[in-house]
């Protein structure tokens, strides 16, 4: 994925390695944190599906579980009522894991994100110029090698957002989705031998509130490309109003 120093060099000849380096190292440094924290929350939304399913599941066979011969119905209550523990034990772990990473990768994702933002803004800026200049001046030429160089960049870097933020965000959704679920089972009373059971597992969840934050700026999350893409936009005006 990355552009080695030759090629770099022969787009950019005045380039020296170190120059070449100062710019690669952090790029990949931020690379390989991105798909780090993505690899360890895509094993917790693998963890979080299966809680999911469990409830689809749930929702559509509750009707063969309420049954009204009172045997039947005390072992189906029994088994339902420990697995209902079994996954607000599952669930509170889940929970702690997602504290953890998040403590473990916020600070540094701050800075990937501050990264990105400051060099999405460069980038366009030196389209932009490229671009203007090509079009002002009968003399110039555009370096269309130099354009692709930035282009994969610019793509490289939000490849690095994503990978960041969806994770994040699925993880958020699938809470929602099964306290949902666990909503409309009570609300549509299918369970009626174990409403209160639900109720309380219900009431759990809502106490555990996952969130991911760069380092406590702001949430890691869908409405983040809309800030980032705001920013970036801002500050690019900026530059070609005062170049």
């Amino acid at each position: 994925m990355f552009i080695s120093f030759e090629i770099l060099h022969s787009f950019l000849p005045n380039l020296t390695l170190f120059a070449v380096l100062n710019f690669l190292i952090p790029n990949l440094y931020s690379l390989l944190l991105s798909v780090e924290f993505y690899l360890l929350l895509n094993f917790v939304q693998n963890r979080l599906e299966k809680m999911y399913q469990y409830f689809q599941n749930f929702n559509q066979d509750s009707l063969l579980i309420t049954d009204n011969r009172y045997y039947l119905s005390k072992i189906s209550r029994d088994n339902v009522k420990s697995e209902l523990v079994f996954l607000l034990k599952t669930f509170y772990s889940i929970f702690n894991i997602c504290a953890k990473i998040n403590t473990m990768f916020s600070a540094q994702i701050l800075l990937v994100i501050i990264l990105t933002h400051v060099l999405l803004t460069c980038i366009a800026y030196v389209m932009t110029q490229a671009i203007i200049t090509y079009l002002t001046d009968a003399a110039a030429t555009l370096q269309y090698n130099v354009m692709y160089t930035n282009l994969y960049w610019f793509g490289f870097h939000w490849v690095m957002i994503v990978l960041i933020v969806v994770p994040c965000e699925n993880i958020n959704t699938l809470k929602r989705n099964i306290m949902k679920t666990v909503h409309q089972i009570i609300i549509e009373d299918k369970m009626p031998n174990l409403t209160l059971e639900l109720e309380m597992f219900l009431m759990d969840l809502e106490k555990y509130n996952i969130q991911f934050t760069a380092h406590g700026f702001f949430s890691l999350e869908y409405s983040l490309f809309r800030k980032i893409i705001g920013a970036v936009a801002t500050y690019w005006i900026l530059l070609i109003q005062f170049q």
